[in-house]
């Protein structure tokens, strides 16, 4: 990610989107398992907001640390650069398992339907 607000922006589109996806499945297919749609939206919603609190973190070091501004803007670059990436990596799995869930809760009859289309 670019920066905190492009992350933010990002985890937060991914989650409505998702949510909002769930839960018209929720309410337009029938013989469906709400619960594990429920289960699925709040651990997509959980991870969301794991990502978003973890993405709070500042870096700890300040300039004068650093022999030059150019050793300061590197390695507060790669500090981001490290921590977004972990965060991100996390999401997505969160997110991966969350929709196995969901998934699961799909009549087998819905998923044979929506192969052949």
């Amino acid at each position: 990610m670019a920066n905190k607000r492009d992350f933010r922006k990002y985890v937060g589109n991914v989650v409505n989107n998702i949510c909002q996806d769930m839960m018209i499945a929720y309410y337009n297919i029938e013989n469906i398992d709400v619960n594990a749609i429920d289960e699925a939206i709040i651990d997509i919603l959980k991870a969301g907001e794991f990502a978003l609190a973890q993405s709070n973190v500042k870096f700890d070091r300040s300039i004068k640390s650093f022999n030059s501004p150019i050793e300061y803007s590197k390695e507060k670059a790669k500090f981001y650069r490290t921590v977004y990436n972990k965060i991100h990596k996390e999401f997505v799995e969160a997110i991966a398992n969350a929709l196995k869930k969901f998934n699961t809760a799909i009549p087998q009859e819905v998923k044979d339907r929506n192969k052949q289309l």
